[in-house]
């Protein structure tokens, strides 16, 4: 099944090599524990791909987390195995010249998360179906919101972001984003055992991009979460993973084709 996958990723970016209406975007990932929403599921280091081509507005990704150790061999995923793997299709595409907001860029899709397939006790393949609706206005500091929608477990999350690009020189920029989350009762239950909807936390983002050339981008990275609802800060603090603040680096490197 990893196989396929990887064979599939390949030929994406072949077809988009050789098709001028298409294009491949490519990003690789080293970091030092893994972060999703602000809470540590992966204290160990990670590596993850993410690959979208994209046609006239329309596009198809791929998005792969790989274990670099063997914490999460007890659910039957050994060292340098994909712990997940998510196929996102989807849509964008940009309003210009609006009153107010100057723009706004629209982009609904859907996620389909496939796990390893002993990632749980029973043996079976878990998978994951999502919807998302995600909005980025031409505002300062590109503030937006995206709402993602789990349809088997009726799970919500609303994330309001905003981000600025310092421009420091030609090829270097110093990229920024700040993300709020907020969780609905039934993602509150569980994640946290917590009966009823809260913000759960800030995660800033950073990147330091260096262009290499037209194409290829390369420099470090930082992320920090911080707990605000305290039962999640409680939460946090309890759990051996987690604490009041939770941070990570890493290094990127950003393809395109």
């Amino acid at each position: 099944m990893k196989v396929t996958k990887i064979v599939l990723a390949f030929l994406l970016i072949c077809v988009s090599a050789f098709a001028s209406d298409i294009s491949t975007d490519v990003a690789l990932e080293y970091k030092t524990r893994r972060i999703s929403k602000g809470k540590v599921s992966n204290p160990d280091p990670i590596a993850l791909i993410d690959l979208k081509t994209s046609f006239h507005g329309f596009y198809v990704g791929l998005f792969g987390i790989e274990d670099l150790t063997e914490y999460n061999k007890s659910k039957g995923i050994d060292r340098y195995e994909f712990e997940r793997f998510e196929w996102k299709v989807g849509y964008a595409y940009k309003f210009t010249d609006l009153a107010l907001i100057n723009s706004l860029k629209t982009d609904v899709g859907y996620i389909y998360t496939d796990f390893q397939e002993d990632m749980i006790k029973n043996k079976k393949g878990e998978t994951k179906h999502e919807i998302y609706l995600k909005l980025t206005t031409g505002l300062p500091f590109n503030p937006g919101i995206k709402i993602n929608y789990d349809t088997q477990n009726e799970y919500i999350y609303v994330n309001p972001y905003a981000s600025y690009d310092f421009v420091i020189t030609e090829n270097l920029t110093f990229k920024n984003e700040l993300n709020l989350y907020f969780y609905n009762r039934k993602m509150m239950l569980q994640e946290w055992k917590i009966n009823d909807g809260a913000f759960t936390c800030f995660y800033y983002k950073c990147f330091l991009k260096y262009k290499l050339n037209k194409n290829i981008s390369f420099g470090p990275l930082f992320e920090a979460a911080y707990a605000l609802d305290n039962r999640v800060k409680d939460a946090w603090e309890q759990s051996d993973k987690n604490s009041n603040v939770n941070f990570l680096f890493g290094l990127k490197l950003d393809m395109k084709f």
